[in-house]
């Protein structure tokens, strides 16, 4: 696909004020595309606030020019209309949770059978960038990994001046960089988190590919677990014999992949310090292998700031992928050293009367909460619970609970439930509550100096019940609870 034959098709775009959506509609205007139709649920009046929800840091000037563009130079079918007349479109970009909502069905896939292509940003992404790209997927740590693999190659590429880094993903505080491609060379370098929802309709790989984990997650997305692991691992399977992929050798769904990669060259990294991978943890510091096969420090565990294990784990998989790309040493040690994490990921947000309040709001699978949980040293008061699917397993953590944690407060929900379920018989004190502000209260009333308060959901659908923004959820809780404490 190229630009000048997009300028010729009647293109739709799904989800438009979605911040995927948003991005293909401004990047398609921006190049001289003119027959376009852009759908989105809401009805005209709340096109303004459905776009904030996901451009949390555009300026309203900024937000209030889009839309007047849009008006201006797209036909928009909102309420009523949405996916009017789509059955005429050459060509359909979706985002990538579009088989999620009710509202695309049964029209969306009836104009899929007829035979009109659907297409998506990290597609578009794969088909106009020239220089390398790097793809880093996985069902826990991907985000902190692409994150910190991006702050790597910056590093490198201030002390080289040769290439540019690129840097997208899932999060609403990572913008989408389509505007940007037509600037970048060959010599430049993209880093996309690719999830499971973008690898279904994924046609390429990655130049270097890397996977952080598999555990079961998002199993309302695909009929089986072994399904949800079969596109985990698609883009291993799409690469070349001249592309490169990254593996976690210390687990076993990771290490599989080795079977159906197509890459030649395949690097894996061990916390575990298994002396065969590429990229270890031992004797409290990170190792790579250099190419004459001997191990290189590359820093102490006490100067990469981040709590944790798992994080451990990103670090190595970010030094393993950068070191394919061919940075050094000098700039991995300093990117690891200034690196300070992504919001909402065991996140501290307040220290009062010697109570640490910490925001884990993203760690919405059990593993992702034990890992949590597992980088805390204090006694932990946790808030989970809210929204999610009865088919995870939650004995794991149960167990974790009981040896970790003091006092656990769930909020209501399908995930709550099966939590609860799974603590029967265990001694920790177990507490319900309807709100987060609720949750957050008493916890406060349990705290004493020294402990640490957690919210650290273990459920799939806690932030659309509960709020995980800035400014609608636990950060702006505490804030405002600090306020009053002062």
């Amino acid at each position: 696909m190229d630009l000048s034959t997009l300028r010729q098709q009647n293109i739709h775009i799904v989800g438009a004020t979605s911040a995927e959506g948003s991005a293909i509609l401004d990047f398609l205007l921006d190049h001289g595309c003119e027959c376009l139709t852009a759908h989105d649920v809401c009805a005209p009046r709340e096109i303004h606030r459905h776009y904030r929800l996901t451009h949390l840091t555009q300026p309203v000037k900024a937000v209030n020019a889009t839309i007047r563009r849009w008006k201006s130079a797209v036909t928009l079918c909102h309420a009523d209309d949405y996916l009017k007349g789509i059955e005429h479109a050459d060509l359909i970009f979706v985002t990538q949770a579009w088989f999620k909502y009710p509202p695309n069905f049964p029209k969306l896939p009836e104009v899929r059978q007829q035979g009109i292509p659907f297409r998506t940003i990290t597609q578009l992404y794969f088909e106009l960038f020239p220089g390398t790209i790097i793809g880093i997927t996985g069902t826990n740590g991907k985000s902190t990994t692409t994150a910190l693999v991006a702050q790597i190659l910056e590093q490198e590429a201030r002390l080289t001046g040769t290439f540019r880094v690129l840097h997208s993903g899932n999060e609403r505080h990572v913008s989408q960089v389509l505007d940007q491609l037509e600037h970048c060379s060959p010599a430049d370098v993209l880093v996309l988190e690719i999830s499971n929802r973008q690898l279904i309709e994924l046609d390429r790989a990655p130049h270097i590919a890397t996977i952080t984990n598999i555990t079961p997650d998002h199993l309302d997305d695909h009929p089986s677990f072994a399904d949800y692991v079969q596109i985990k691992t698609k883009m291993f399977r799409l690469q070349t014999p001249d592309d490169v992929a990254i593996l976690n050798r210390d687990h076993e769904l990771t290490r599989q992949i080795q079977s159906v990669v197509t890459a030649k060259r395949v690097l894996t990294y061990s916390f575990k310090g298994d002396p065969a991978a590429e990229a270890i943890y031992r004797d409290d510091h990170l190792w790579w292998r250099q190419p004459d096969g001997d191990f290189q420090p590359i820093c102490h565990r006490s100067e990469f700031p981040l709590r944790g294990n798992h994080n451990i784990e990103n670090a190595l998989a970010a030094i393993l992928t950068t070191k394919a790309f061919g940075a050094r040493s000098e700039a991995i040690q300093s990117a690891l050293q200034s690196f300070r994490g992504l919001p909402y990921r065991t996140e501290v947000v307040a220290t009062l009367d010697g109570v640490e309040y910490i925001n884990d709001v993203k760690s919405t699978t059990p593993a992702a909460t034990i890992a949590a949980l597992q980088s805390l040293s204090q006694p932990v008061i946790l808030i989970a619970g809210g929204g999610g699917k009865g088919d995870l397993d939650y004995q794991p953590l149960a167990h974790q609970i009981s040896q970790h944690v003091k006092a656990l407060i769930l909020l209501s929900g399908e995930g709550a439930t099966a939590i609860a379920a799974a603590m029967a018989g265990l001694d920790t004190p177990l507490y319900y509550q309807q709100t987060l502000e609720q949750a957050i209260l008493q916890a406060k009333t349990l705290a004493v100096a020294g402990d640490v308060v957690l919210l650290s959901p273990a459920c799939p659908y806690f932030s659309s019940t509960f709020g995980a923004s800035p400014r609608g959820g636990f950060t702006q809780l505490i804030e405002e609870l600090q306020q009053n404490h002062a």
